[in-house]
């Protein structure tokens, strides 16, 4: 079956383009794209290509203040995506805006599906969790959604501000103890029987079931989620934002801007401030 894939645009046009441009390189499928008008100007010629199906959301004002407390506005559309309302695709798959492929990557995630899998992403450790997190250490762990799939009729039917905020990281509603955004939701497909398939971290980054990140690529994955078939910088779409606005007020602003530095000089080709240019130039050797 053919999964809806979406991404967002909000905020970070400037970023996606260069995601969807590797996107395309690599797959032909379409891609749902959630942005204001703006957003998809910055977006330049890769908006008119045909797989592109561009959702208009200028005239949301719930979805403009969500968005000014970040991730709540990020939650709200992959609301919009899982609720069993929304669509009539029961396979979802969803990247982030800072996501570079290096290669094919999609067919990993509907092959699994197709084997019987319902959740397929990176491995977000609980059990070796490095938040210094002991009273999760039990649970099961979960995946990363900057580039993951999940069939949504695992998800137990809420109303969709409830999904909202299990999809944001909170309102577990199985009782799980939650470290990161999305996990909620996938402990409620867990609790369901959904069966979870780990991407190779060799090929995406991010860790093994021990913890680990040295991987193909060491140096690089301790620092973000690189892998063969991607890179991934987090944050980026954040740092963009909180660029445009002068906001260091935090230090989650201050290390978003800060990647967002190391982005620019690593793909776009622009100095725009202070990072770490030696890493910069290797990435960009790599990604070329």
């Amino acid at each position: 079956m053919t999964p809806y894939i979406f991404t967002e645009a909000y905020n970070c046009g400037k970023i996606l383009k260069r995601c969807l441009e590797t996107f395309h390189r690599h797959h032909d499928n379409k891609v749902h794209i959630f942005g204001k008008r703006p957003d998809f100007d910055e977006l330049g010629e890769i908006r008119t290509h045909p797989n592109n199906v561009l959702i208009d959301v200028s005239t949301d004002t719930i979805l403009e203040c969500l968005y000014r407390n970040g991730h709540s506005g990020t939650a709200y559309i992959f609301a919009k995506a899982f609720h069993h309302e929304t669509n009539e695709h029961n396979d979802i798959v969803h990247f982030d805006s800072d996501v570079i492929f290096r290669g094919e990557c999609l067919s990993d995630i509907t092959t699994k599906f197709d084997e019987g899998f319902d959740i397929v992403g990176t491995r977000r450790c609980y059990r070796h969790n490095r938040n210094h997190r002991d009273d999760v250490r039990s649970q099961p762990d979960t995946v990363n959604t900057f580039f993951f799939g999940m069939k949504k009729d695992k998800i137990d039917k809420v109303d969709f501000n409830t999904l909202r905020s299990m999809c944001e990281g909170h309102n577990a509603i199985t009782g799980h103890k939650i470290i990161d955004f999305f996990d909620p939701v996938v402990y409620s497909g867990l609790v369901n029987g959904a069966r979870v398939h780990f991407l190779d971290y060799n090929d995406y980054g991010c860790f093994d079931e021990n913890g680990s990140k040295c991987n193909a690529y060491p140096e690089l994955n301790e620092l973000m989620d690189f892998g063969h078939k991607i890179a991934h910088f987090a944050g980026v779409g954040s740092g963009y934002n909180n660029y445009k606005n002068g906001t260091t007020t935090s230090s989650y602003s201050s290390w978003s801007v800060e990647r967002f530095y190391l982005y620019s000089s690593s793909v776009l080709g622009e100095n725009l401030g202070s990072h770490d240019a030696p890493l910069a130039d290797k990435i960009r050797t790599i990604l070329s």
